[in-house]
């Protein structure tokens, strides 16, 4: 194998094993909810303040592609939340909960009291409300 064959094969793995793991706009993601909040397999999305500041976003899917926040804003007392599809390598076919954490800086002084959550490549939206923790 060549030299140029090597470095080739490497760079698609690292691709590979990146292309699913980005927060997007968020300032992190993992998996799972956070501890106390109490989310079902319906499938809507979960809005959670848990006192410090931030906002997480719980979201269903993929645990191997889960979806990635383009897009968060506050306005007028809602925050805006747009995501998009993982995609770009084969996924899992299971159902998991995806944490997405925006912090204070991003959410600013005031948490905001609910959530339009939308998710661009399944044409779908939501309004929910901001749990408080």
């Amino acid at each position: 194998m060549t030299r140029i064959n090597v470095v080739s094969m490497i760079m698609i793995v690292v691709v590979t094993l990146t292309s699913c793991s980005s927060a997007g706009v968020a300032d992190s993601r993992h998996a799972g909810a956070p501890p106390g909040v109490e989310v079902t397999l319906s499938g809507a999305p979960v809005a959670f303040a848990p006192g410090n500041g931030s906002i997480e976003i719980v979201t269903w899917g993929s645990s191997s592609c889960p979806p990635t926040a383009t897009l968060f804003t506050v306005k007028d007392g809602s925050a805006s939340v747009t995501f998009d599809l993982s995609t770009g390598s084969p996924c899992t076919t299971d159902i998991a909960a995806t944490t997405h954490v925006f912090g204070p800086e991003k959410v600013g002084k005031t948490i905001p009291e609910t959530a339009h959550i939308t998710f661009t490549d399944l044409y779908e939206q939501y309004d929910v409300k901001v749990i408080r923790g």
